[in-house]
């Protein structure tokens, strides 16, 4: 099961790097390929083309004048070839074992089009930061169905990609809540003979 990796960015190129340094350099399972989409400036270029030409690795970075995420995702997700694609912040470190846990979780509901995981590490300090984690990122104590899932931490099957289409470009925020609702109405609609 082959594994991609989106992650957009945007003048962020001290987070960036320490996002790749753990996709790619602590993963106990690196994924097959990465791809990086840079609305910004070129410091972002550099972290991301240290990665390029790699045997072991596709790192690709994609250059775009930057409008919105929804609008970075979308030049990158076609590019994007695994089975499986996943997408993670040029904010967020990845746990080591994250590929491996969406690729089995991935085999072990081929029923499900998308899934995430827990976000750790957000902005607990605040009330309103406490009150956020629990609405946007709640801890669920097992694996569960859920409405959707954050855009920092998930894996779709390509196929559902394909036939969902592009994210809303319109939106400013919400863009992967829009994206995982119109995944789930694709996976339930009912199928006729």
């Amino acid at each position: 099961m082959t594994f991609s990796v989106l992650i957009c960015t945007y003048n962020r190129h001290a987070l960036l790097r320490r996002a790749l340094e753990a996709l790619i350099e602590r993963s106990e399972e690196r994924p097959d390929q990465v791809v990086v989409v840079n609305g910004g400036d070129e410091r972002a270029d550099r972290v991301v083309e240290a990665y390029v030409g790699r045997r072991d690795l596709e790192v690709m970075l994609i250059k775009t004048v930057n409008k919105n995420l929804a609008a970075s995702r979308n030049i990158g997700l076609p590019r994007c070839h695994g089975a499986i694609v996943a997408m993670t912040d040029d904010d967020a470190e990845v746990f080591p074992d994250w590929v491996t846990r969406m690729k089995r979780a991935h085999q072990e509901h081929p029923e499900a089009g998308a899934i995430g995981g827990a976000v750790l590490g957000t902005n607990a300090d605040t009330l309103a930061g406490k009150i956020a984690d629990q609405i946007t990122f709640p801890m669920w104590v097992a694996p569960r169905y859920v409405r959707t899932l954050p855009g920092v931490n998930i894996a779709y099957k390509q196929d559902v990609i394909r036939r969902v289409g592009a994210q809303d470009e319109l939106l400013f925020r919400g863009e992967d809540v829009d994206y995982n609702w119109r995944v789930q109405k694709l996976l339930l609609k009912p199928t006729t003979n």
